[in-house]
């Protein structure tokens, strides 16, 4: 860029404008960067290291879905997949998904205790431990919200579909697994990366 010269003022002062010796100076204000988390995808892609995690919750899905029952050992893996995935990027980044984990889990637990589990099932509590240990506080109440939304709209149209058809066997007060609505929940924020609470856990 061609510096501009004023008649009557000196030519040895440095021009600001971009000459090939002197680069343009910038006060734009710079943009935030982006930092990496452990939470999101790249592309709607799930990485190497939570592929293993996703599926074995996949399987756990269907497992809850076809007999109500959620088996210890199959969060025990994933868990412990997601912890090692987890101390790779972050020490730090552990500690506080280690503490979300802890405290939907305890969410969960006061829910089946006070209803006696009637609402939510034991191992359920055990599956939010698994959500705050992948996606902390802000995703993960992002991922809670997701499953008790899907979960009431495949329950209603549940009720409705049983009641048009004539039969009788699912009500209100019936049991419906809220595993694989937990498993979707954590599959929809980690693929589309929605966050609805911006915390900064």
């Amino acid at each position: 860029v061609a510096c501009p010269l004023r008649l009557g003022t000196p030519t040895r002062e440095p021009c600001l404008q971009g000459t090939p010796h002197t680069p343009k100076r910038r006060w734009a204000r710079r943009k935030p960067q982006k930092v990496p988390s452990l939470c999101t995808s790249s592309h709607g892609s799930v990485p190497v290291r939570h592929g293993g995690g996703f599926g074995v919750l996949l399987v756990l899905a269907l497992f809850d879905f076809r007999t109500k029952l959620i088996p210890d050992i199959l969060l025990l893996l994933a868990g412990v997949m997601l912890v090692v995935a987890i101390a790779l990027v972050s020490p730090l980044m552990l500690g506080i998904h280690l503490l979300a984990g802890t405290v939907f889990a305890l969410m969960f637990f006061a829910v089946w205790r006070v209803s006696k589990g009637a609402w939510m099932g034991f191992a359920d509590g055990k599956l939010a431990f698994v959500v705050g240990l992948l996606f902390g506080f802000s995703a993960g109440f992002t991922a809670l919200a997701v499953a008790f939304w899907s979960g009431a709209i495949v329950s209603v149209a549940l009720v409705i579909y049983q009641r048009v058809r004539g039969r009788g066997e699912l009500g209100m007060t019936s049991a419906v697994p809220f595993g694989p609505f937990l498993v979707f929940g954590m599959w929809f924020v980690f693929v589309s990366g929605i966050n609805l609470f911006q915390f900064t856990l």
